[in-house]
């Protein structure tokens, strides 16, 4: 039991880890003023992972065969899981604790295309934010909200952060700390936990082939699975 369990657990990191490089790399929403919140902590995360490998295997062969492969698996699996998150739902179910204002293009401007326009970053409750609404909707052609848990991921992905209460007290320095320190773990969480929403959906083929006795990637998986289960792997 303990170990299918484990096999399950490492299969569904997997399945997390091709949705969230999907979102971060392939679907990208960073903007150039947060990639410098953003990007030493991702940059931290693969150098954890590669010796996180190196303590299980002993050592890491083809690291560039498996990027290649892993990106390509992100881009088709990765994909699938937020078609998935979105038919189910599964990815709307966060309650978020701020709101994201945003405009579609401005009337008097004419676009070939439509644009967005992102504003600021609201706590959910905070009364300006139906002034914010409604100043938007006399200036473009609608306005609307998106919900975030933190407002951390709010700004990664284009937001304002000068309407959230607290930062705007705080002196350059103390703020750029905050900023740099909450920012990336933040951001990263919140799109962490999306990505396992997505990827329940997926999580139900290796769970049903589990009944018919089959597991697939059983023998790469071998040395993690005995890893966490303290045993000895067998060579």
């Amino acid at each position: 039991m303990k170990y299918n369990l484990t096999y399950l657990l490492l299969i569904f990191l997997i399945l997390i880890s091709l949705n969230l490089t999907f979102n971060l790399f392939l679907k990208t929403e960073l903007f150039s003023n947060s990639l410098f919140y953003v990007i030493p902590w991702i940059v931290l995360l693969i150098l954890l992972f590669f010796q996180f490998v190196r303590k299980v295997n002993g050592k890491f062969i083809g690291k560039g065969l498996f990027i290649v492969v892993f990106v390509a698996l992100s881009g088709i699996l990765g994909s699938i899981a937020n078609v998935a998150g979105n038919i189910t739902g599964l990815n709307t179910i966060l309650v978020g604790n701020y709101i994201g204002t945003y405009a579609g293009f401005d009337k008097k401007t004419e676009f070939d295309n439509p644009v967005e326009y992102k504003y600021y970053i609201f706590e959910k409750g905070d009364k300006r934010i139906k002034s914010e609404l409604s100043k938007l909707r006399r200036e473009f052609d609608g306005a609307k909200t998106e919900e975030f848990l933190f407002w951390q991921t709010a700004f990664v992905k284009g937001y304002s952060y000068s309407k959230v209460k607290g930062l705007d007290n705080l002196k350059d320095i103390k703020k750029y700390s905050v900023l740099f320190f909450t920012v990336g773990p933040l951001y990263l969480f919140e799109m962490f936990v999306i990505s396992a929403l997505n990827s329940l959906p997926l999580l139900l083929i290796p769970i049903v082939l589990l009944g018919f006795n089959e597991k697939f990637l059983e023998k790469e998986l071998k040395p993690y699975i005995d890893f966490f289960l303290m045993k000895k792997t067998e060579i």
